[in-house]
């Protein structure tokens, strides 16, 4: 996952300062399609009037927005891990001189593989956000920063969600809302988990408006390798 640091192709989909998925960026568009305007991609995050513009949501209109922000909260955590695993086969790398051929030929293996699972971020251009160029091959440590660097984005966008749902849970379960907790977790991968009381099972309508966002979390998180068709 990155926020485009330029726009890119098609430019009005994707605008710089945008978060796009790493992979199957077109179920990412269709999933978007028909919503107004949709705050937690923006890097800055949400102003007071898009606060305020979730909350006033209908509920049928917020349990919509709630489904695609649980798409692309997986999304982001199913890009955090592979930036997880990436690090650390990385980590196994480590050069033991100050030039090692053999590390710098492991981290552009990684840049390499990245690409061929159709990886948006491995497939930009350095100024635009992309890896480090080749340079026979590319170097460990500027590899290892690159993939810190989008570790970190996946951090701000979590954050970003989190104060999405939270402005979504009162426009759409009431005063369920308040037995509804959200814990961001600062780890590698960096993670959001969501926690419920009993209030959640007694109203079974807010039940599945939950079990909706849920599902679509779990759904773009299977995806691991599914290419982007770009």
């Amino acid at each position: 996952m990155t926020y485009l640091d330029r726009p890119w192709r098609p430019p009005e989909e994707f605008a710089a300062g945008d978060w796009v998925p790493e992979m199957d960026h077109r179920d990412w568009l269709d999933r978007h399609r028909g919503l107004g305007r949709v705050p937690w991609v923006k890097q800055e995050g949400l102003s007071d009037a898009d606060r305020q513009s979730l909350e006033s949501l209908v509920p049928t209109e917020a349990a919509k927005y709630l489904r695609v922000l649980g798409g692309d909260i997986g999304s982001a955590q199913r890009d955090g891990f592979l930036y997880a695993n990436f690090l650390e086969e990385l980590k196994r790398s480590v050069p033991v001189p100050d030039a090692d051929e053999k590390a710098d030929k492991s981290a552009d293996d990684i840049v390499q593989r990245m690409t061929a699972m159709g990886m948006v971020s491995a497939s930009l251009d350095e100024q635009d956000g992309g890896p480090p160029r080749h340079q026979s091959p590319r170097p460990w440590r500027a590899v290892m920063n690159w993939l810190w660097r989008l570790l970190q984005k996946v951090e701000r966008f979590l954050v970003n969600s989190i104060d999405a749902f939270m402005a979504l849970a009162k426009s759409l379960f009431g005063d369920a809302a308040n037995q509804a907790s959200v814990s961001f977790s600062v780890s590698v991968p960096p993670a959001v988990s969501f926690n419920i009381d009993a209030a959640f099972y007694t109203n079974r309508e807010t039940w599945k408006r939950f079990m909706d966002f849920i599902e679509a979390i779990l759904e773009q998180m299977k995806k691991v390798v599914e290419p982007t068709g770009l």
